[in-house]
């Protein structure tokens, strides 16, 4: 079965054990208004939070030609589809040595002069491609996010958020 974004709404409903919905983005209920509003920004934030093995990718990056203003010597754009670093050593392998740098904005700044290798999470949003591990948590931030709002209950709230940490 394929995953569909209306497929991680209705998880966290589940969890909140309310009804479900036909389609997030058209029906026309409260519910569905909060996800279109929320959705998207929650579905960033968590691949922003973990390197998500279904969300990594790795390129190779030459430096910019305007070096930064102080602190760094080079610069480097990070990919257009960057959400977080997932890893940036020497050589860019799993056991190298990490290379001292800070990310401003849509740079990685760094002393390093020659090309770099990075691994990345990318904002993955086709939910076919997300994992099952990742559904099961967006959907429960999604509910830890929205359960006070939709019943008022201290313990959906408390509930939702111990499916998130399971999930984590």
């Amino acid at each position: 079965m394929t995953i569909t974004d209306t497929d991680v709404c209705n998880q966290a409903l589940d969890l909140l054990r309310e009804a479900p919905l036909t389609d997030y983005t058209t029906d026309d209920t409260a519910e569905s208004r909060w996800f279109v509003r929320n959705y998207a920004t929650a579905r960033d934030a968590e691949l922003e939070e973990h390197p998500w093995k279904f969300a990594i990718k790795r390129v190779a990056i030459t430096a910019d030609a305007t070096a930064p203003t102080f602190d760094w010597a080079y610069r480097y754009a990070v990919p257009a589809d960057f959400k977080a670093l997932a890893r940036f050593t020497y050589d860019g392998t799993f056991e190298g040595t990490p290379v001292p740098h800070e990310i401003e904005g849509a740079w990685i700044l760094t002393n390093l002069s020659s090309t770099i290798k990075i691994v990345y999470v990318y904002g993955v949003t086709d939910p076919a491609l997300f994992s099952a591990l990742f559904v099961e948590a967006l959907a429960a931030k999604l509910a830890t996010k929205m359960a006070s709002w939709m019943t008022g209950k201290a313990s959906m709230v408390q509930a939702a958020g111990a499916a998130y940490n399971t999930a984590i």
